[in-house]
Formats: C-alpha cells, structure tokens, sequence
C-alpha cells in the first residue's frame, strides 16, 4: 500500500488517449490539468473548468465542419494532425477573453452564469455535460489501470513454505476460477520457476536433492507433467539441485581397495584402479589416488586409484646363514635384498646356544626381491626335567583345620591354633651332587598356596645338567615362620 502511494505522488499519469483514443487533445489536456499533483497547478474553481471545456467543444465543432482527413493504420492508430486553423485555445487565451467582456462591477457568479450559459446554448450544456462525464470515466479508467499496473510490478514472487498442503484442487469455489495448464519448468532457475508459476495462480512447495546434471539453483523436476489441468492456487512441488555432492579425498594407504572402492561409490565417484608394483604395501591393498589427499572432488568425478601388485619379481638367491649368530644373519639377508622375519628357538645337543640351527628358505634358493626369511637358534643341549605330586595329606592335621579348611601354625609350644591363614607361601628346594662330588641346593620353586590347590602337581623342575636324579624339600610358611613339610625323591629325564 505505501509503495503505490509513492507511485501516485511521485509518477504522472498515462496518457487518457492511450487507453481512450477517441478522446480529443483538448479534453486530453484539461484532464491533465485535473490530476496535477500540486494543488497550484489544477483548476482554481469549476467556472475555470466549465470555460475550458466550452472552448474544448467550439474546437470540436470546427474539426467536424473542416472536413479533417483521419489516417488509420492496420496496427496503431495515429494522433489526429489538427490544422492551425482548429487548435485547442490555450487555456489562458479563454481566461484573459472572457475576462475583457465582463464588467467587473456587475460580475455575475458561477451559478449564475452557468444559468445564462443554460438558456442561450443547451446543445453547449449538453455538450459540456457530456464531457465531463467522458472526464470522469477517463480518470477513473486511469486510476483502476495505474493501481493494477503498480501492484504487479511491486509484488514479490511468492513462496510457499514446505509445510502447506501440496494436495491440489480441480475447482476453487470462493474464487469461482477455472484451471490452468502446468508449464514445464525444468532446468529453469528457482526465482524464474516461481514467477511463471505466479503468472498462472499456482503456489509452491520447494525441496532440495544434489544433482550432478542440473545445476545448482535450477529445477530438477516438478509433481505434474507439462500440461496437466490444475485448479488456480494449486500448490506445485518443484525438486531444486543443491548441486553435485562434494567430497575430500582422505588418505586409503594400506586400505584393501574394496573398502576405497565402496567408500567411493558411496559419494558417486568414479573408481578406476591402475595396478603398479609396491615392495611395502601389501598385494591387493591401495598405494594413493589421484586426486591426492585433500583436494575436493564433486560427484560424477573420476578417481583413480593405485592398486598395489606386491613387489616387483627380482630373482634373488637366499644365501645360508645357518652356523652363524643372528646378528650375521640378519646383515647378510640384508645386503642380499632379503629380510630377517622371526626368530624361533629350540634346545639342540649338537649346536651350541646361541648359534642359526636352520632357515626357513634353503641356501641357494630362488626367492622375490624382499622376501622375508625366518630362522630357528639353539638354546644349547636341553635341560633334565622332573614332575613332583604334593598330595593334601601331607598338611591335614598338622597344618589345615578340619572346620574351615583354612591353614594353621602347627600346634606346640608357643602356637596359637586359633590364628588361621587363607594361603602359604610353598617353597621347593633341590640338593644334587655334581660331577665333581659337590652338593648344589637351589630353589626351583616358589608359589602362593591354599588348601583348596591340593593335591599339587609341579611340572618342569629343571636340574643340573648331566646329573640324573636328587632331593626335593617341601616348606610352608605361614606368617612370618618357614615349616618342614617333607622330602622327596626325584630323577630326571
């Protein structure tokens, strides 16, 4: 409202005789006169009116007697060329005229006047009644077209929000209107869709989906086909492109390329794998792509992926580093293009400790450029084992009380059979005699102990080398005191 407001102060009218062409210069002009927007500039009363419309119509008159020529043309019709001889009277001729042959001390007034004119002309009455009906119709005919022509070009295109109805009507009863025909609006910009939608009263609903066709802005698809009949007001769903999807490439180094090859085909790119040899990535697993890590992709977009084939096949003879440390086994597989892998050890009676008893590829061998070789070292000759049982009946009575299964210093004097202990600590003690006559005691085990663990079986107690058999002590201590258990006899195998 206020913008045709602005418009009614600020621009002037169309011409009465575009949208009137019978409408004579004259008429035109006074009309003009009317709608001036400065007060100053209109008519001051209607006397000044009714004199310029009599003049109006004297000219009118003289045009019809004049035999004026009128030339019409298919298309448009032209502005009537007017002789010199039948001019309008400028309006303030017609003033100073009349002004000359009134006599200022008997000047009548408008009522008057407008009576005498009356009497002596009625076909001038009639004549001026005429036209200032044509000048009311004209400047109400103006107005109704200046309103609507302004209002068109102000309103915005209007926009309907995704939550509105989309269901259509065949018939609009308030409205009272017929239907129109859906135009095909593909790949036209939004803006641009919404105003031919607008043009034909039909309302919409917008969505979003990328597209690596269309471009971004632009209408993907519509709910009805070209040329579907819709009610007026209708509301019409149009899908707009976001664009491509867009994508940073990360890095799939070491990754198997059929995790890359989804990933990719997740964000519609393009995979295509070029196979190349790798001596540090695996058979099968991804080397880089192209584009590299960090760049922006968009979907639709082609990238190649590196594809690792192992390492490239050179014939490499493993040499033999058996009878060697590790240490020279490992730099001699090293400067032969080959690689020390695991290391595994066993207990050998031929090859001393510390010294390759075996490689798991033999001397001379053929092998690939970075094979990896395994080897097995001697921990020297093997160690005399023996396996003990300590049975629980070794304890009952005098160590574990019946009630509560619970350990007890042995009863005597100074002991308190009232203090129970959940565990002992078990201690193994092994005395054998060397090859040279010596007795060697050592402890070959020591363990936490409760009376739920027994009976007890001890495995791998190892001995002294070349020596066959010897004596086992058992002790418990509870507390801070070590007890006797008892002794046994082993052998060793």
């Amino acid at each position: 409202a206020v913008s045709v407001a602005l418009m009614h102060i600020q621009n002037e009218i169309p011409s009465p005789r575009e949208i009137i062409p019978e409408i004579p210069v004259d008429v035109e002009k006074i009309i003009y006169k009317c709608t001036q927007k400065k007060v100053d500039r209109r008519y001051s009363d209607a006397g000044m009116l009714i004199e310029d419309l009599k003049a109006a119509l004297l000219n009118i008159g003289q045009e019809n007697s004049s035999a004026k020529t009128v030339v019409k043309d298919s298309k448009k019709r032209t502005e009537d060329k007017i002789s010199d001889e039948t001019k309008a009277i400028p309006t303030q001729s017609v003033k100073a005229a009349a002004a000359t042959t009134k006599k200022p001390a008997h000047r009548k007034d408008f009522l008057e006047r407008f009576s005498d004119d009356k009497k002596k002309n009625p076909i001038i009455e009639r004549g001026i009644t005429i036209a200032m009906v044509l000048i009311a119709i004209a400047i109400i005919v103006l107005g109704v077209y200046a309103v609507v022509t302004i209002k068109e070009k102000l309103t915005p295109p209007e926009i309907i929000l995704p939550t509105q109805s989309t269901q259509p009507t065949s018939y609009d009863s308030q409205l009272g209107v017929s239907d129109v025909e859906m135009p095909d609006l593909r790949n036209y910009k939004q803006s641009d869709a919404i105003i031919e939608l607008n043009k034909i009263n039909l309302k919409n609903k917008i969505t979003t989906t990328h597209s690596t066709t269309v471009a971004k802005g632009n209408v993907i698809s519509q709910q009805y086909k070209e040329g579907t009949k819709l009610a007026r007001n209708t509301v019409v769903e149009l899908v707009v492109s976001l664009g491509p999807v867009q994508y940073e490439i990360t890095d799939y180094a070491g990754k198997p390329f059929e995790e890359v090859e989804e990933i990719l085909n997740k964000y519609e790119l393009i995979f295509s794998p070029r196979f190349v040899y790798d001596a540090e990535i695996p058979l099968g697993a991804v080397v880089k792509t192209e584009p590299e890590i960090g760049e922006i992709v968009t979907s639709g977009a082609t990238i190649v992926v590196y594809i690792s084939r192992g390492p490239e096949f050179t014939a490499i003879q493993v040499p033999s580093v058996t009878g060697g440390t590790v240490d020279a086994a490992k730099a001699l597989l090293e400067q032969n293009g080959l690689k020390l892998e695991n290391i595994n050890y066993t207990h050998s009676d031929t090859v001393a400790e510390g010294i390759v008893i075996t490689q798991s590829y033999l001397a001379n061998s053929v092998v690939p450029l970075g094979t990896a070789v395994d080897v097995t070292v001697s921990l020297g000759k093997s160690v005399p084992t023996a396996s003990l049982i300590i049975q629980k009946s070794f304890f009952e009575n005098r160590f574990i009380r019946e009630d509560d299964n619970l350990f007890r210093k042995p009863i005597g004097p100074g002991s308190n059979s009232s203090t129970t202990y959940q565990y002992g600590v078990l201690t193994l003690e092994l005395t054998q005699t060397n090859i040279t006559g010596e007795q060697v005691v050592s402890v070959v085990k020591t363990m936490d102990i409760t009376p739920e663990q027994l009976p007890l079986q001890i495995d791998d107690i190892e001995g002294l080398k070349d020596v066959a058999d010897g004596n086992i002590t058992v002790y418990l201590t509870l507390g801070e005191q070590r007890y006797y258990v008892n002794s046994f006899y082993v052998e060793f195998q």
